[in-house]
């Protein structure tokens, strides 16, 4: 029986290592096998791509049959927010970062480019309330989800938050 690791989300929403395996099935009246596809991306060892230099990662990419990307279901939990909150906590930003203090990267038609980071993740329980909020230029959003430091900066944004919240009452 074949089988591959990939992450999946658990009732919560949360990323796991999830075994998937691939089943043949049995089709009685014509005894033909009709199995699950094969992934078309990636390597039997992921671990092992992190290792290659930039000419070998290539050389993989290249390495890949050229074709289209098989259907694969996807399954999601949609949090929505609010979008006067959203408005709210650019307009009371001022058009600046709050993570960074730098003007807003640039300016669309509705103001200032800022996104808005719940300190607290709704997927977590955190409420979508301003106190929970603050708007962020792209950088310092990213770096609020993947950095290095990405626990300690959401403990500075948080504190950012609510003297944010103060200020504004």
């Amino acid at each position: 029986m074949d089988y591959h690791e990939e992450t999946r989300p658990d009732r919560e929403g949360n990323d796991r290592s999830a075994f998937v395996f691939h089943l043949d099935i049995n089709l009685v009246p014509t005894n033909k096998q009709v199995s699950e596809p094969k992934p078309i991306y990636g390597s039997k060892d992921p671990k092992a791509l992190k290792k290659k230099n930039i000419k070998e990662l290539r050389e993989a990419a290249l390495a890949q049959k050229q074709q289209n990307a098989s259907v694969k279901e996807k399954r999601e939990l949609a949090y929505y927010r609010s979008q006067a909150l959203k408005l709210y906590v650019v307009a009371r930003s001022k058009g600046v970062c709050e993570g960074c203090g730098c003007e807003a990267p640039f300016q669309t038609k509705s103001g200032p480019f800022l996104e808005c980071h719940h300190v607290y993740r709704l997927a977590d329980g955190g409420p979508d309330h301003p106190e929970n909020v603050v708007a962020l230029c792209p950088n310092c959003h990213r770096r609020a989800h993947y950095a290095q430091d990405a626990i300690t900066f959401n403990d500075e944004l948080k504190k950012v938050a609510a003297k944010a919240e103060q200020n504004a009452l």
